[in-house]
């Protein structure tokens, strides 16, 4: 973390209390993650995008015929 702290450092030009470096770790963290599940999202609607929706309505119906 130190080498964090000090690249933080660097780009901000003064010395950061602790609390304030985890805090923008988390941060960085929490985009990382939203930027993942976005990605995520968008292949999964790619995806859907290709399923013939007549062709899955015909096999939801045969589905319910046995559960």
């Amino acid at each position: 973390m130190e080498y964090v702290r000090k690249g933080i450092e660097n780009i901000i030009g003064k010395d950061l209390p602790d609390d304030t470096v985890e805090k923008i770790i988390d941060g960085v963290k929490a985009k990382i993650n939203l930027d993942k599940a976005v990605d995520a999202i968008d292949k999964i609607d790619d995806m859907l995008d290709k399923v013939d929706m007549d062709k899955v309505g015909d096999v939801a119906d045969v589905l319910k015929k046995f559960f």
